[in-house]
């Protein structure tokens, strides 16, 4: 086991192989913070981590608008992380390559569905799919 930003981990048994991270989550919340700069963090402790997939966690989102779509917020939120990862400045690992999320578009109004259908993700972002 090794240690890491006071975390333990599982010993690196082969740092040459890619690793896209299936399932992830960023959150700044009173009881806890996980944000950006400590996930690429965990991701350069050792093991090879090109890629990962954001799930949602209900931590982003709006705070306006209906209810049912408050949540696009947070796929939002994670196309921003996905866009300041495709920059390269921050390292190789494409962090939110991918984004799970979950907006209830059928009690939108046509008007509000339309809205949100005119909305696009971060152009390296895949859409139902991953795309590794």
């Amino acid at each position: 086991m090794t240690e890491h930003n006071g975390r333990t981990s599982e010993p690196i048994l082969d740092p040459d192989l890619e690793i896209v991270d299936s399932h992830h989550h960023l959150f700044d919340r009173p009881a806890g913070r996980y944000m950006f700069e400590d996930y690429l963090a965990d991701a350069s402790a050792g093991h090879n981590i090109v890629a990962s997939v954001y799930v949602e966690t209900q931590a982003m989102a709006r705070t306006y608008g209906p209810a049912q779509l408050r949540a696009i917020g947070e796929v939002e939120f994670a196309n921003g992380v996905a866009a300041m990862s495709d920059s390269g400045g921050y390292g190789h690992c494409r962090v939110s390559a991918a984004i799970v999320g979950y907006a209830d578009l059928t009690s939108a109004s046509p008007r509000e569905s339309f809205s949100i259908s005119r909305s696009r993700p971060h152009p390296n972002a895949s859409v139902g799919c991953d795309r590794y």
